[in-house]
């Protein structure tokens, strides 16, 4: 088990080059071994070195190699049916040789005409569930009878399928697992080893042995790269120790964070390093989305989730105990009501273990934590720019937010650079601020989780400075800092009422708002008692009429010191 980009796929590609046995046409083996593409692939690497286990091992098997990753996608049974039937005639087509072998077929006791159902590319689809179920079976009884050696399989993303139950509506999880154990049981006893990759736990009640990602096992240091492949990558790439340096301090702030159980050996993202190495682009995101990316968008509509996200990103920490790191059968059930709107008991820790198992989050032992638990964290800025990204990509579904004034009020922020810059237009980003919570979609229900949703989206621009967020009584603040030098305070507070609201009562909050800021965080920490200042103080105010009419009200105030000349406790209102 391991999140995408830790080479998963690419290490089950190997062991196939690797065990495959190479045949002729007519099914019969390939003797010289050095002449075959194969050899070829592994004649100038290390494992030649291991003369004894190459002769061994090499190209010794057959090989049922099984991908599973168009399950990722699947949206009912039926679609279910559909894919598998392609993917296990995928698997009979990688072994179309066997129907030349004569000796298969002449004793009658296997049937030539139904090997070819399943090879065909026409009949195989109208296979029923009786020969899906026992056609993995059949092609690993055809491999043993024919070479005399127990067959190995190869799967790859062994329950992609999780995916596609997860996050679309479909509700069949039951019908599918059960087929899936009725196709796996009678087929791995006919085989000699299973090995098998995938992100998530087991969950098809099969025998199969579990190896999580980053505990110390046997195969963990072969997923990622570890501290000194990375060495080796980055002096194939460059000879320049100094851009050496620079480039290992880069790739360990965005793509570090993963570190083994008990040995802590450093793990980075394979996929996201090399895109980086090839592109050159800094503070990009590599990772590709999936499929399922609006669906899981969801999962973070809950106010309380949304938040605690919000702290992790802030560099907090959560603590889960072993059996909640996984994610079990149950969870999933739990994560699909969730997303149904819904509210499941201990919804925060499942949702914990599914980020954990994405790579969103990696986990470590602590000295002050018990035995048994571990301390959950975002392993490194390209996953922190990616779950903002998530969070702010759902914000703006939920909230209605026009990205067109997004992009006005980042572009003014963008001009807020130093002390004496006098083109800095003030009203106008009060008036940007107003336009989009004006435009948004906020209730009475909803208004304390818009406050923390307006709060993702301003803080947008200031991706790799640390900031402070609290939320009390109703209201949040935070404080962020640009790569500028310039200090932002903003605080939202919210108003509910059953008749209209007056400007001037929206007035007096907003200002009471930023008065608050500059007595509470500003006069009494000596280090912000400087130029390059800004201080926001929202209001967000709802009132809902007894014929059900909603009507919203939005108040803003703004202070700064940005040069000798202002003074901090003059402030700027609109309503």
């Amino acid at each position: 088990m391991a999140p995408h980009g830790f080479g998963k796929s690419v290490n089950l590609e190997m062991l196939r080059y690797f065990l495959e046995m190479p045949v002729h046409s007519n099914g019969s083996e390939i003797k010289d071994k050095k002449k075959t593409r194969n050899f070829q692939i592994f004649s100038n690497l290390k494992i030649m070195k291991e003369q004894e286990f190459f002769e061994k091992h090499f190209a010794k098997y057959p090989i049922i190699f099984i991908d599973y990753k168009p399950l990722v996608n699947v949206s009912s049974y039926d679609d279910f049916i559909f894919k598998i039937k392609e993917i296990i005639h995928k698997c009979f087509k990688q072994h179309s040789y066997l129907a030349q072998v004569r000796s298969l077929w002449e004793a009658g006791y296997y049937d030539i005409l139904c090997f070819k159902n399943y090879t065909d590319s026409k009949l195989y689809q109208q296979l029923d569930e009786y020969h899906i179920k026992l056609g993995l079976k059949f092609l690993s009884e055809l491999l043993y009878e024919h070479f005399k050696i127990k067959p190995l399989a190869l799967i790859d993303e062994y329950n992609s399928y999780i995916n596609g139950i997860i996050f679309t509506k479909n509700k069949d999880i039951s019908k599918i697992t059960n087929l899936l154990k009725r196709i796996h049981v009678p087929f791995v006893k006919n085989l000699g080893r299973v090995f098998s990759t995938g992100v998530f736990y087991s969950t098809t009640d099969i025998d199969v042995n579990d190896f999580l990602f980053l505990h110390d096992h046997k195969f963990s240091k072969y997923y990622g790269l570890i501290e000194h492949e990375l060495t080796e990558v980055l002096n194939r790439y460059t000879r320049d120790k100094d851009e050496v340096e620079l480039l290992t301090k880069y790739i360990h702030k965005y793509y570090n964070g993963y570190k083994i159980i008990k040995t802590n050996s450093r793990v980075y993202n394979i996929y996201s390093t090399l895109k980086y190495l090839h592109s050159q682009q800094t503070q990009v995101n590599h990772l590709v989305k999936p499929n399922f990316y609006d669906s899981f968008l969801d999962v973070f509509r809950t106010p309380d989730i949304k938040f605690e996200i919000f702290q992790l990103i802030d560099e907090k920490s959560v603590v889960l105990s072993e059996r909640n790191l996984l994610l079990l059968k149950e969870d999933i059930l739990a994560i699909k009501s969730l997303i149904a709107s819904e509210q499941p008991e201990n919804i925060n820790q499942i949702v914990y273990a599914l980020l954990l198992q994405l790579g969103y989050l990696t986990y470590t032992e602590h000295d002050g934590i018990l035995d048994g638990f571990y301390i959950l964290e975002i392993p490194n800025e390209e996953m922190k720019n990616e779950l903002r990204s998530v969070l702010n990509d759902g914000v703006l579904q939920q909230y209605n937010f026009d990205m067109k004034i997004i992009n006005k009020f980042n572009n003014i922020l963008d001009d807020i650079y130093e002390v004496t810059n006098e083109k800095i237009e003030f009203k106008v980003l009060l008036n940007t601020l107003d336009s989009l919570i004006q435009e948004s979609n906020f209730t009475v229900s909803n208004i304390n989780d818009f406050q923390t949703s307006l709060i993702s989206i301003l803080r947008e621009k200031f991706l790799n400075v640390k900031s402070i967020v609290k939320e009390i009584d109703g209201s949040i603040f935070i404080r962020l800092k640009n790569q500028n030098d310039v200090t932002f305070f903003i605080e939202t507070v919210s108003m509910k009422r059953r008749r209209t609201i007056s400007p001037e009562i929206m007035k007096r909050c907003t200002e009471k708002t930023v008065k608050q800021i500059i007595k509470g965080y500003i006069n009494k920490v000596k280090r912000f008692t400087v130029n390059n200042l800004i201080c926001f103080g929202i209001c967000v105010g709802v009132t809902t009429f007894k014929d059900g009419t909603i009507m919203r009200y939005v108040g803003l105030s703004l202070s700064k010191k940005f040069k000798p000349s202002d003074n901090i406790n003059d402030i700027t209102t609109i309503t």
